[in-house]
């Protein structure tokens, strides 16, 4: 047993207020509605870790404090519509969309990243990822030589060159910027479109996420090229080659290079998406012609689940999963052929 913090007798609940206006709306009937609503919330007392330096003979680290405070915004609407046509069709349709952002107002943050505007976390989003800016690749020895220095290990002509942001004529952590959305989205939105006509019926839902970014440095400068100790993925044939300078990824390495890790510009990736989450088709049988075979229903279908996915970048992964690290399992489509009937 061993004690990982002190106790702090004086942690309380965290605080939150909150304020929304909302309309809700139905028109003809209820041929169509509509539902908005604008949030505006702040969190005050949450729960933070101070960031300072102890020395490791105190033996233990210090206890959360309530000293953080966040506020956060958005928009959530939702709009439909059902309706029968004069021949028989039946269409269901509805959407949904919402986008939220947050912003950090009071944390513990370190007084090096405070002070550059570039860097700071404060006023910024919780989770907004920063790294550094990539120019290209260093194509000879010459540039390397006239370039500023960059502190994050050897590198060579083919690895990456960054940009010396604060011109102080080296390249280390002081050079990086926010570069990226957190890994989760502000926006989701989604479409259900059910359409029925004499016993047929197709049915579709779609969904997407944007406005968030997943760091891929394997892709850069390991798990592609630059690391011997996995299966190389196929995104990585396109680096850097005297003969291919302005490849997709640095030169091949069986090497790790700790410079071309780095988070960057080149190893973000937008990780916005939309996807045929399920398509469903089927047929059900009159219940005239049931009644005489004393059936209560009968009903053929087929159903597919994640048909399509689209992405903004090329990610070689599910970006639902990618954010997480789980990159390297492929979302599994599947498609079902079934009969649904009751006595």
């Amino acid at each position: 047993m061993f004690e990982r913090s002190p106790a702090n007798r004086n942690i309380t609940w965290e605080k939150q207020q909150q304020s929304n206006i909302g309309l809700d709306v139905i028109l003809w009937n209820g041929l169509f509605s509509f539902t908005g609503d604008y949030f505006y919330q702040v969190r005050d007392n949450m729960l933070l870790t101070p960031d300072v330096t102890i020395p490791a003979e105190y033996g233990i680290t210090l206890p959360q404090t309530n000293a953080g405070k966040m506020e956060n915004r958005g928009v959530e609407f939702t709009a439909g519509t059902r309706h029968t046509l004069g021949n028989g069709i039946t269409f269901d349709v509805n959407a949904n969309f919402s986008f939220a952002r947050n912003k950090l107002l009071r944390i513990f943050e370190n007084p090096a990243t405070y002070r550059a505007p570039n860097r700071r976390r404060t006023g910024n989003q919780l989770g907004a990822q920063y790294g550094l800016v990539a120019l290209g690749y260093f194509q000879s020895p010459e540039e390397i030589t006239k370039s500023p220095a960059q502190k994050f290990g050897n590198y060579t002509v083919g690895d990456v060159k960054y940009a010396d942001l604060n011109g102080d004529g080296i390249v280390d952590a002081t050079d990086e910027k926010k570069i990226g959305y957190p890994n989760f989205p502000e926006c989701i939105f989604g479409l259900n479109v059910a359409v029925s006509w004499k016993g047929f019926d197709v049915s579709a839902l779609v969904q997407g996420a944007t406005f968030m970014s997943v760091n891929r440095p394997g892709a850069a400068g390991g798990g592609a090229p630059g690391n011997s100790n996995g299966n190389t993925q196929i995104e990585a044939l396109d680096h850097w080659t005297p003969e291919n300078r302005d490849a997709k990824f640095p030169r091949w390495s069986y090497l790790s290079s700790a410079n071309n890790f780095r988070t960057s510009t080149l190893t973000m990736r937008d990780n916005t998406y939309w996807r045929l989450k399920g398509l469903n088709a089927g047929y059900t049988l009159p219940a005239n012609l049931l009644k005489k075979v004393k059936m209560g229903t009968f009903r053929v279908y087929v159903s597919g689940q994640n048909l399509f996915t689209g992405t903004a970048e090329y990610l070689n992964a599910d970006p639902e999963s990618a954010a997480g690290g789980a990159y390297r399992f492929a979302n599994q489509k599947s498609i079902a052929v079934g009969v649904s009937l009751t006595f």
